[in-house]
């Protein structure tokens, strides 16, 4: 994984159990769809995110299949009912099959 690409996630400060909360998440990565060129260097090779995975405890819940619309440094919410104590984990790949992971815990 390249040291520039990071990922973040973000709970309330405050939620009880079974309250529907509010989860933002957020990766630092290019988004260069194929089709953008350099002057004298021919086009750009396709690289962004393609595939976004949630996991609450070890249940997968969101499977996102993403395209070079996506925007560079993708920004994702969802909601989640905090239902038990478990980690929320997020899973990235981009086009290269570089994957990146951050995790929380959800505790109630």
């Amino acid at each position: 994984m390249a040291s520039r690409r990071k990922t973040a996630i973000r709970l309330p400060r405050k939620y009880a159990k079974d309250e529907v909360i509010e989860v933002k998440t957020r990766i630092i990565h290019p988004n260069h769809n194929g089709r953008m060129a350099y002057k004298d260097q021919g086009y750009i090779a396709e690289y962004y995110v393609w595939k976004i995975e949630i996991f609450y405890g070890d249940e997968s819940i969101i499977t996102v299949s993403a395209s070079a619309a996506l925007s560079q440094n993708p920004y994702f919410t969802f909601m989640l009912r905090a239902t038990h104590s478990a980690p929320l984990r997020v899973v990235w790949v981009d086009t290269q099959g570089d994957q990146y992971t951050e995790s929380v815990d959800v505790v109630v």
